[in-house]
């Protein structure tokens, strides 16, 4: 199973490596294989969901706006 720092941050302190997170981990029981620190793409754009709305003219579709954030 995979486990992201946002997910473990609520849990234990992240201001150590991703490293020192898997040894304090195994110390309390856990099993790790191995770890891999993944930076996130500049083209992956984090936009909060401002409304959503039925499509006025489809049964399934929806309608979202959402804010990126400055361009």
């Amino acid at each position: 199973m995979l486990y992201s720092r946002h997910l473990l941050s609520q849990w234990i302190s992240l201001s150590v490596s991703s490293h020192d997170i898997a040894q304090q981990l195994i110390l309390r029981s856990c099993e790790i294989d191995h770890t891999v620190d993944t930076p996130i793409p500049p083209e992956v754009v984090v936009g909060y969901t401002l409304d959503v709305s039925k499509h006025p003219q489809a049964d399934t579709l929806f309608v979202c706006k959402v804010d990126c954030g400055p361009k």
